[in-house]
């Protein structure tokens, strides 16, 4: 079976209607799910452009490019937003407090004074402190 090429879009004609394409369920690139709402509004608005009165003509394709301009702009900014979060790595103190933490552990040290221990020695907030020994599973 030969391979096809994929056709290449076609330039817009100037007074082209635009399309906004749509779906339902979750979100692909360059597709924008619409509302039930939004899908009936763009459905109608292209039957206004379709009609056969100038006037309801006109404000069918003026919204119709209102839709295609906001949906244009809310696909931009889903495509330049970042896909899922980004994670700094940890600092280095962080195994270094925790490794602190369970060496005063082996000597003895009560785990109630853990984080003020921990706190003189780093000098950082004691609840900081407690988040990277919780996170770490000091405490």
């Amino acid at each position: 079976m030969a391979s096809r090429k994929p056709s290449k879009k076609a330039p817009a004609k100037a007074g082209a209607i635009p399309l906004v394409r749509f779906k339902f369920g979750k979100d692909d690139d360059g597709v924008l799910p619409l509302s039930e709402v939004e899908e009936q509004l763009h459905r109608q608005y292209h039957k206004m452009a379709e009609s056969d009165s100038p006037g309801l003509r006109e404000v069918g394709k003026r919204k119709l490019r209102e839709v295609a301009e906001r949906t244009s702009a809310e696909i931009m900014r889903r495509l330049g937003a970042s896909k899922g979060g980004s994670t700094k790595p940890k600092p280095d103190w962080h195994d270094k407090c925790a490794a602190y933490a369970k060496k005063l552990l082996a000597t003895g040290t009560e785990r109630h004074e853990l984080v003020s221990k921990c706190r003189r020695r780093f000098d950082y907030d004691a609840k900081t402190i407690r988040t990277v020994l919780k996170n770490a599973g000091v405490k």
